[in-house]
């Protein structure tokens, strides 16, 4: 049985799409204030870049396939240079913000299961994540 060469290299795209998706979720929180003209040309910017990378990706690995060049070999070099270079911070904000996402899951099941009500301060409440996600930008 004989398999799609690039079945990895699709999966791997795949992957690499949903980390994006995932870090554009948390990108978007971070720019909601600014005005939707600005929003659409650093949305469009975003997915061209991760799209960019795809499809460099994509291009090289059938390069290298067909044949073996040192200047695909320096292209690699390249492209693993500009992975590094985007997807390591990608990486990290995923983490955070996959905590944060945690913290959040985590308390509303607790609201529901024990029915807590907040005491606190008069005003407006404020949770702890959206305290610390606000302190942390400014």
């Amino acid at each position: 049985m004989r398999t799609f060469p690039y079945t990895s290299i699709a999966i791997l795209a795949l992957i690499l799409l949903l980390i994006d998706a995932y870090a554009y979720k948390g990108w978007k929180k971070l720019t909601w204030p600014l005005p939707a003209k600005w929003l659409r040309v650093l949305v469009g910017i975003y997915w061209l870049h991760s799209v960019a990378f795809i499809v460099s990706m994509l291009w090289l690995s059938y390069g290298y396939r067909s044949q073996y060049s040192p200047e695909l070999h320096i292209r690699a070099s390249y492209l693993f240079g500009w992975g590094l270079a985007t997807g390591i911070p990608k990486i990290i904000f995923i983490l955070f913000h996959g905590a944060e996402d945690l913290i959040h899951f985590l308390n509303t099941i607790s609201k529901k299961i024990f029915r807590t009500e907040s005491v606190g301060m008069p005003g407006v409440p404020i949770d702890r994540a959206t305290f610390l996600t606000k302190t942390g930008l400014a």
